[in-house]
């Protein structure tokens, strides 16, 4: 899985400014996230803030056992890559907001961390995240270039679990 996460993102690199690839898949204990700076050299990733609200399948943050999600719980757990939190994030049990603040996200750079995400769909717990779930939920991305120019980027997970913010070019 990690093989074709890193294939597409390959696919993805060619940026004309600011580029960002967010991708989420169910695990055990904790789920996983990747995240891809897609930008051209001279670009840092400062913020990316992720809601859940609006996710098809009623997502929410699963961080405290025997709160408000179901079965096991997990909290934030940065995995890989060389990339540097400005500090850990905060993340309330049964939310559906987090944002990481960094030091050091260079383009070209990938950081992968776990969570626990559960669905809330018909009303209930479910600690089963399926492939759909995460459509609709939103992410941006605050990016600032060597020269001091700053943009951010929007947008939304498709129904594949994947966020891609990426720059139009123009010609």
């Amino acid at each position: 899985m990690i093989a074709a996460f890193l294939l597409l993102a390959a696919a993805e690199a060619e940026a004309c400014g600011p580029g960002l690839e967010m991708r989420y898949a169910e695990s055990s204990p904790l789920d996983v996230v990747w995240i891809r700076h897609l930008s051209p050299d001279g670009w840092q990733v400062e913020r990316v803030v992720w809601r859940l609200e609006g996710s098809s399948g009623a997502l929410m943050f699963d961080t405290v056992a025997g709160g408000e999600g179901a079965g096991s719980a997990g909290g934030f757990d940065g995995w890989s890559g060389p990339v540097r939190l400005a500090d850990l994030p905060l993340i309330a049990d049964g939310g559906g907001d987090l944002t990481l603040s960094f030091e050091e996200f260079a383009a070209g750079a990938e950081f992968s961390f776990g969570i626990d995400l559960d669905s809330r769909i018909q009303g209930a717990a479910s600690t089963v995240v399926s492939l759909g779930d995460m459509a609709g939920a939103a992410v941006a991305a605050e990016f600032r270039h060597v020269t001091g120019i700053a943009m951010t980027l929007t947008g939304n997970f498709g129904p594949d679990s994947r966020a891609v913010l990426k720059t139009p070019c123009t010609s």
